[in-house]
């Protein structure tokens, strides 16, 4: 019965170890994450430390506020504090979950935003390159010169070749009209 009992102890043991296991693994891997992003974004660990020992201070501040008293059932231990310490703290507490909330929505932009831009960029590369081939082509069969005059964008007219072009439009015009009104006399050119 003892034997059976220990096997079973064992046993909760072994799998409360391999529970561990994965959670360790899990914690590794999401502090992989974060060193990764604070390599990535340039967040230097000086930086961190400052704000670590600035937050620090804050906690102990916080812990001399509160007074443990002892519970009269037994037990966990509860803390007294102050109405505005409280205050302080839920305030503290809610910024702290909006922040993360907030900073993790945005990741997940930002993550996007990423994949996006890595797309594009690409993208871009692949049409560089499409480019780069095809004005090869062009040079190696002499139609670069070809291709390039009939993608290019027409020119400016100036001021004087748009007068002279509309009055040329006219004079053709006004002589059609010249002609329609003779053919309609009966007057022709050989006849005059």
């Amino acid at each position: 019965m003892e034997a059976q009992k220990l096997n079973a102890d064992v046993e909760q043991l072994e799998e409360r170890a391999v529970e561990l296991a994965g959670q360790i693994e899990q914690l590794e891997a999401k502090e992989k994450v974060q060193q990764d992003r604070i390599d990535k974004y340039g967040i230097r660990a000086d930086g961190i430390d400052k704000i670590s020992k600035e937050v620090s201070a804050e906690v102990k501040n916080v812990k001399a506020a509160a007074t443990p008293i002892k519970s009269i059932f037994g037990g966990e231990e509860y803390v007294k504090v102050k109405k505005s310490e409280w205050s302080r703290i839920v305030a503290t507490f809610e910024k702290a979950l909006t922040r993360n909330k907030l900073l993790d929505k945005y990741e997940a932009k930002i993550a996007e935003l990423e994949k996006t831009v890595d797309y594009l960029k690409t993208r871009m590369e692949k049409f560089a390159n499409r480019i780069k081939e095809m004005k090869k082509f062009l040079t190696e069969k002499n139609l670069l010169h070809e291709f390039l005059y009939l993608t290019r964008k027409p020119e400016q007219e100036t001021m004087q070749d748009r007068i002279d072009r509309k009055n040329a439009e006219a004079r053709a015009k006004n002589k059609q009209a010249d002609q329609d009104g003779r053919r309609k006399r009966g007057i022709y050119e050989h006849n005059i």
